[in-house]
């Protein structure tokens, strides 16, 4: 579709619409000349980038050097560990997942696993073992539930190594 030409005649200039937006009439004595101001374009799409550039690189420096206080989650000896923890009436269900990351972990005689809970703010503790035998395994237990509970912290341990996980109390 093409659009409508606009022409309006005031006093000895004519004005004409038919033009890219792009492009600027000036008017002169010598004569008419059209002045695309590609250069103050391309300028301007470079410093709109600079600050978004500066933007994600600081992101990427928070987020990799930034010192990270223990998760829910870890990798311990080739398995990928996860706490959890839910309230289940006057009582607290906690328990932690293992997954083989490589099929290749589960071959062989199944690594021991224990896991030692601790209810940071009434200081209840339990302690879990058991075998790897398949993946996902959890081990769960059962401690006694409060109000005055802050945070749910549990030492893993795999084959000599050892990992600590901590989750804000439910």
């Amino acid at each position: 579709m093409k659009h409508p030409v606009l022409r309006i005649k005031k006093g000895a200039a004519v004005y004409d619409d038919s033009e890219p937006r792009y492009a600027t009439r000036r008017l002169s004595n010598a004569a008419d000349a059209i002045v695309r101001p590609s250069r103050e374009r391309k300028r301007r799409t470079r410093l709109t980038f600079l600050p978004l550039l500066i933007l994600a690189l600081g992101i990427f420096v928070v987020a990799r050097y930034v010192p990270r206080s223990p998760t829910d989650r870890a990798t311990l000896a080739g398995w990928q560990i996860i706490l959890r923890a839910t309230p289940y009436g006057d009582a607290l269900i906690v328990g932690v997942t293992f997954i083989a990351l490589s099929p290749t972990g589960l071959a062989g005689s199944p690594p021991a696993a224990s896991v030692d809970f601790l209810l940071l703010g009434t200081g209840e503790r339990l302690s879990l073992l058991g075998n790897l035998e398949k993946s996902p395994m959890t081990l769960r237990g059962r401690l006694p539930y409060s109000k005055k509970i802050q945070r749910v912290q549990a030492e893993v341990s795999i084959a000599g190594q050892s990992r600590t996980l901590q989750l804000a109390a439910p």
